[in-house]
């Protein structure tokens, strides 16, 4: 696929809240006629596709680059809004004793959540901690999916 098809398909693809719906709708519709498996590889595939795309740092900087031409903060376009953002900002706190020690602490208790945890799925029948306490079964559920592996 060179790079002009590859736009054109993405040009089909829809623009606004409102497209998304209505093309969410006829996918579903048209499910009943295709092969549902089709449909799925091609879901997973777009959205890994897409996935990537919106993680490119040279595509995300032609549209900061994009973004710069205008004088709004915020900038219309085709219904949408966009907006230069400060996203993934992080903090370095290594310099502060009383966090590490908070954070110890706190790995301290992760840890015994997660034995604890591990005890109650392993619990049947009527069990009694250390303390008298009748210690209840975990309750597990689950959903039901497909899971697809690309090659």
């Amino acid at each position: 696929m060179n790079k002009m098809e590859a736009i054109s398909v993405l040009n089909l693809m829809p623009s606004t809240k409102e497209e998304m719906n209505v093309f969410l709708s006829k996918v579903k519709a048209e499910l009943l006629e295709d092969n549902p498996l089709d449909v799925g590889l091609k879901i997973t595939v777009i959205q890994k596709t897409m996935e990537a795309l919106r993680k490119d740092p040279d595509i995300r900087d032609l549209v900061l680059d994009e973004l710069t031409k205008y004088t709004e903060k915020i900038v219309e376009y085709k219904g949408n809004k966009f907006e230069k953002a400060e996203t993934g900002v992080k903090y370095d706190y290594q310099g502060d004793h009383t966090l590490a020690e908070l954070d110890a602490e706190k790995k301290a208790i992760d840890v015994k959540i997660k034995e604890r945890q591990a005890f109650l799925k392993t619990v049947k029948g009527e069990v009694f901690d250390g303390d008298g306490v009748r210690c209840l079964p975990a309750v597990k559920s689950s959903t039901t999916n497909y899971k697809l592996i690309l090659r």
